[in-house]
């Protein structure tokens, strides 16, 4: 159903030329759909939901597995990587924006750059130690550098950012494949699941957290974003990689043309669902 009011979106909401309309509509219907998402899948982190591993769903009941599998299968990973390909829109129009007002590109971007680190240092210290923002502030700055590229090393950029995680996920893969079929490997995985779904158990730990003080939560977030950060920031080869597809679609006016475009869109939601799908059945 969603799919369905997107592509009609896309239809209704057709994006005129700059000229007559400043604002792509569209844009604001998929920043909306991927912020949906987005809030889905961090409301399970958030709200300490548990997580998908033997050790921790076996006294979950069946509708809420159900209901948690889903969530993973659709929504996880799927709108993070949609709101970056739009963060890379919106920077490519906002390069046409200072060009067309006769305005100097660097100084507006780096402001822009700055406030959104100091909103995510802001957010890991008052929120949640799972915030996004400081890696878009550090990868955004680096975009900036591309922002005159040629096209073709543009797509050599892309396929080498993503070949490196996708080296990494393939090499964590066939590890964990082959140390679970051994015998001292499963034991080994085993022993590790049932440590953290101790861990993840201990009521009192988890009621000292949520009994600490303002400092004290505040000091807790920086901790345990300190200890997540080598897996945050090895999010950033795909982030550039989907800046960069974004900038070259705003750049080549790709998104301003949708409704010449359904034919293309309509053949890459085919195919995109057909492989996606099948590789979340295979993980």
């Amino acid at each position: 159903l969603i799919g369905r009011l997107f592509f009609y979106n896309l239809r209704v909401h057709s994006v005129s030329s700059p000229e007559n309309q400043e604002r792509v509509q569209v844009l604001d219907v998929l920043r909306g759909f991927a912020l949906a998402g987005i809030l889905i899948i961090n409301a399970m982190s958030i709200l300490a939901v548990k997580g998908s591993t033997p050790a921790f769903t076996v006294d979950i009941p069946f509708a809420d597995r159900a209901l948690q599998d889903s969530i993973l299968f659709f929504v996880e990973s799927k709108f993070f990587t949609l709101f970056s390909l739009l963060f890379g829109i919106g920077f490519a129009i906002q390069i046409q924006s200072a060009e067309k007002q006769g305005n100097a590109f660097l100084p507006r971007i780096s402001r822009r750059m700055a406030g959104l680190l100091l909103f995510g240092l802001l957010h890991i210290l008052l929120l949640w130690d799972g915030d996004i923002l400081v890696i878009y502030a550090i990868t955004g700055t680096f975009l900036i550098l591309f922002r005159k590229t040629a096209y073709s090393r543009i797509r050599k950029w892309v396929i080498s950012l993503l070949a490196v995680p996708s080296f990494l996920v393939l090499t964590i893969f066939i590890y964990t494949l082959i140390a679970r079929l051994s015998a001292s490997g499963a034991e080994t995985f085993e022993k590790s699941d049932a440590s953290l779904a101790n861990e993840f158990a201990n009521t009192e730990a988890t009621q000292k957290l949520l009994q600490n003080g303002f400092i004290e939560g505040i000091g807790e977030r920086i901790h345990t974003y300190l200890e997540l950060s080598p897996l945050l920031f090895s999010r950033i080869p795909t982030v550039l990689a989907m800046f960069l597809i974004g900038l070259f679609l705003g750049r080549s006016n790709f998104i301003r043309q949708l409704p010449e475009k359904i034919e293309i869109l309509k053949k890459v939601r085919f195919w995109g669902l057909t492989v996606g799908f099948s590789l979340m059945l295979w993980r």
